[in-house]
C-alpha cells in the first residue's frame, strides 16, 4: 500500500510548525527543497511495497519518543514507541486523550513513511540530533520529538516520594537534564536545563532567538518551586510529575511540560 500525505495532524494530532529549530550542524529546509521532496513522494519512490512486509527502521530511531501538545484543556503528552521491525504504538496522556494508535513505519536514509492501522498515513524527511532529538519533516511542517526512557509510559508519579528527613534544595527525581520545546514570537526554540542536587542550574537555548545561557539557583520540594537566576530573574509556583521523565511546572504566567533528556553517550536501549 502506498503511503500518502493526508491531514498534516502528524502523529497524534500535535500542533505543527512551518520551520524546524536550527540546531548545531542543522540547517533549515527551504520551500524549494520541500517541493522537490514532495515530487519524489508523489512519484511513489518512498512507499510501503507490501502492507504485510516488515518495515525497515534506522536503529537510531528505535525506542520511545515524546511530544507535548498544548491545548485549551491542558497539556497532552504523546508517546511514540517504535519497534525494530517497524511496528509502532502511540499513547496520549492528559486531558481529552483517546485510545492508543498502532501501525507501521519506515525510517531509512533520512526518509520516513507511516501507515496507520486504522488507515491513512504520512511521510517526509527526518534528522536525529545527539541520539535524543528527532526532527520529522513533511511538505509543510516540522515536528520535534524528544527521546524518552522506554519505561516512561508505564512509570507513575509515585517516583516523587522521598524521605522527608533528607530534604535538599532539589528533590532527587529532578536532578539531571530536561528539555522543553517553547514557542516564541520569532519561532520555536529548544530549551535544555541541567539541574544539580544542590539546586544550581544551567539553561541553554537553541533556536532563532539566540538567547544567552542562564545560570542560577532552583528549589524544588513538596510540590513547590522557585527560581533565582544569576542575572536577577525570579519565578515561583508549583509542579507535578506526570511520570518519572515528565514534569508539569506552573509559574507566575505559564504552565510548561518539561521532558527528561537522555545524553548521546548513554541513550536508552
Amino acid at each position: 500500500m502506498k503511503v500518502t500525505i493526508e491531514n498534516p495532524r502528524s502523529i497524534a494530532g500535535c500542533s505543527l510548525y512551518k520551520w524546524g529549530v536550527p540546531m548545531n550542524g542543522a540547517r533549515r529546509i527551504s520551500c524549494i527543497s520541500l517541493a522537490m521532496f514532495a515530487l519524489s513522494l508523489s512519484a511513489g519512490r518512498w512507499a510501503f511495497a507490501d502492507s504485510n512486509a516488515p518495515a525497515g527502521v534506522d536503529a537510531a530511531v528505535v525506542g520511545t519518543w515524546r511530544f507535548v501538545q498544548h491545548t485549551s484543556s491542558g497539556n497532552v503528552v504523546a508517546y511514540w514507541i517504535i519497534q525494530p521491525d517497524g511496528h509502532y504504538r502511540e499513547k496520549l496522556t492528559g486531558p481529552g486523550s483517546g485510545p492508543d494508535e498502532t501501525g507501521k513505519v519506515q525510517f531509512q536514509h533520512g526518509v520516513w513513511a507511516m501507515q496507520r492501522d486504522p488507515g491513512g498515513g504520512g511521510s517526509g524527511a527526518y534528522t536525529i540530533y545527539d541520539h535524543s532529538i528527532l526532527s520529522l519533516v513533511t511538505t509543510d511542517t516540522t515536528l520535534i520529538w524528544f527521546r524518552a526512557s522506554d519505561t516512561s509510559v508505564a512509570a507513575s508519579s509515585s517516583s516523587q516520594d522521598q524521605n522527608a528527613n533528607s530534604k535538599q534544595a532539589v528533590e532527587q527525581d529532578l536532578v539531571g537534564t530536561w528539555r522543553l520545546l517553547r514557542q516564541t514570537n520569532n519561532g520555536p526554540e529548544i530549551v535544555t536545563r541541567t539541574v544539580k542536587a544542590d539546586g544550581h542550574y544551567e539553561t541553554v537555548y537553541q533556536g532563532v532567538n539566540h538567547d544567552p545561557h542562564e545560570t542560577g539557583q532552583l528549589n524544588f520540594n513538596d510540590g513547590d518551586w522557585s527560581l533565582h537566576s544569576d542575572s536577577g530573574l525570579s519565578d515561583k509556583g508549583n509542579y507535578e510529575f506526570r511520570d518519572r521523565d515528565t514534569i508539569e511546572i506552573t509559574g507566575a504566567s505559564t504552565t510548561e511540560v518539561w521532558l527528561r533528556a537522555y545524553p548521546a553517550a548513554n541513550p536508552p536501549k
